[in-house]
Formats: structure tokens, C-alpha cells, sequence
């Protein structure tokens, strides 16, 4: 009886810590998700409006060479091609 009461005050006392330690991160994500709730829909606005810039080619319209360069420089940076895979694999 003696290893059986041993066994239920740790697994009680361990019960306990999880039930803590879910409290506590319940609160804290509860927390981040309001305090990044704003700035993560400025950024999925942002991610959009990336979309909508880089499909413009595709549309064939006329528009200035410097307007196209632009265009083709935020393709790039959507593309994640920041850093040429090329040159560094050699």
C-alpha cells in the first residue's frame, strides 16, 4: 500500500504541473493572438497585394519600362530569389 500512495501523490502532483502549465499556455497564445491579430492582417493585406503586383505581366498590358522593372524586382523578391543559388552551389 505504501508504493501505491507514493505512486498516486506523484501522479497527482504531476496532474496538477500539466493542468498549470495548459493554463498558462492557454493564456499566453490567448495573448499573442490578440496582440498580433492586427499586425497579421496588415501582413496577409500585404501578401494579397504582392499576388495581385506580380501577376500583372500576365495580363499583357502597356505600361513604362521603369513601371515593368519594378514589377519584375518585386517577382524576384516574391520568389525568394534574394540570393543567387547559382553562384553559391559552385
Amino acid at each position: 500500500m505504501l508504493a501505491n500512495s507514493v505512486f498516486s501523490e506523484i501522479f497527482t502532483g504531476l496532474s496538477e504541473s500539466t493542468t498549470s502549465v495548459s493554463k498558462i499556455s492557454l493564456v499566453a497564445s490567448f495573448t499573442a493572438n490578440l496582440l498580433l491579430s492586427g499586425p497579421m492582417d496588415l501582413l496577409w493585406c500585404l501578401i494579397n497585394s504582392l499576388q495581385i503586383v506580380t501577376h500583372l505581366p500576365l495580363i499583357n498590358v502597356m505600361m513604362p519600362s521603369n513601371a515593368y522593372q519594378l514589377i519584375l524586382m518585386i517577382v524576384e523578391i516574391s520568389e525568394f530569389q534574394l540570393i543567387p543559388v547559382e553562384e553559391t552551389i559552385e
